[in-house]
């Protein structure tokens, strides 16, 4: 049985981590102090969390080059860890990817994996908390002044130039002057520039681009019932709407093209970071290379779509 000092000790000690979380709550949740519309404040959180799940697989990628400067240190325990770390690729993976059992620089691996999963678990939950958004907003209303859409233009340019050039900038400098440099320390700084660079151009990307809500409701579409685009406000089964059935299988296939641009890029990144006869500080071109074409092409979709079915105007296109 605990006495008054043991429970008073508890007490305070529940205290204080009631203070705690509620701090970092608090501050992950900060109230601001009028109103705020809740598409703006989704599409800033959407922004910064994509930015943030890229920086730490990317950072962490740059972490694992530095740590091959020092001895390698291999024994039981860190071979324990790639152990599980391999049987928890291949669980997530269906035993598609399997990863070699002995790694020429254990703490490296471990710090990239840990990398790759934090990274991917904010882009997962990112990704299907803006689905979970866009099912149920799936048209917003609002539209941006001119002045509006310029200013965010103005910014958006700004941040993706100077994150573009901080990647190719390095890059090229590392190409240049940096041939004798050791492996590690090139492909380390390659990584960080790729941080940094990406952040700042995923950031702005999203959330410089939420003046274009034609496009936003473009691909919202694809979280539409297609039943409900026939059913009128009483319920009743009217006519089909054909442009919005049309729009719906349109958004769908913008979608495929972005996912299959990301699948192949990726894939090929991986190659050129794992395989060893085709590893390269230099893996991550292709999936820059995809991304740029995948990018290209959901522009000519979007734009397309938007004048045919957005009724865009002066205020939303892309």
């Amino acid at each position: 049985m605990l006495n008054d000092s043991d429970e008073q000790a508890d007490s305070g000690l529940e205290g204080q981590i009631d203070a705690g979380l509620d701090t970092i709550v608090g501050k992950r949740l900060k109230k601001p102090n009028g109103p705020v519309n809740g598409y703006e404040w989704h599409m800033k959180r959407h922004a910064k969390y994509m930015a943030a799940g890229f920086a730490v697989i990317f950072g962490g990628l740059s972490i694992g080059d530095f740590l091959k400067l020092v001895p390698e240190r291999s024994n039981a325990d860190t071979q324990v860890v790639i152990d599980a770390i391999d049987k928890l690729v291949g669980k997530l993976t269906r035993d598609v990817v399997e990863l070699p059992t002995v790694q020429a620089h254990p703490e490296s691996f471990i710090v990239e994996m840990l990398a790759l999963f934090a990274g991917g678990a904010i882009l997962y939950f990112t990704i299907q908390d803006n689905d979970d958004y866009r099912t149920v907003f799936n048209h917003i209303t609002r539209r941006y002044t001119p002045a509006q859409v310029r200013a965010a233009r103005r910014s958006q340019a700004a941040w993706l130039a100077t994150g573009a050039a901080i990647i190719a900038g390095v890059n090229a400098l590392l190409v240049l002057l940096a041939q004798s440099w050791p492996t590690a320390v090139t492909s380390g700084l390659s990584s960080l520039s790729i941080a940094v660079g990406l952040a700042m151009i995923l950031y702005s990307y999203y959330w410089g681009g939420r003046v274009n809500v034609g496009k936003y409701n473009f691909h919202a579409m694809r979280f539409v019932n297609i039943y409900q685009l026939s059913k009128n406000e009483e319920g009743r089964d009217e006519r089909i709407n054909y442009d919005r059935i049309a729009e719906k299988q349109l958004s769908y296939w913008a979608n495929v093209l972005g996912l299959l641009a990301i699948v192949i890029g990726v894939g090929a990144a991986l190659a050129l970071y794992c395989l060893p006869t085709l590893k390269t500080p230099y893996f991550w071109i292709p999936l820059a290379v995809m991304l740029v074409v995948g990018l290209v092409v959901r522009w000519i979709v979007d734009d397309y779509a938007i004048r045919k079915f957005e009724g865009a105007d002066d205020d939303v296109k892309i």
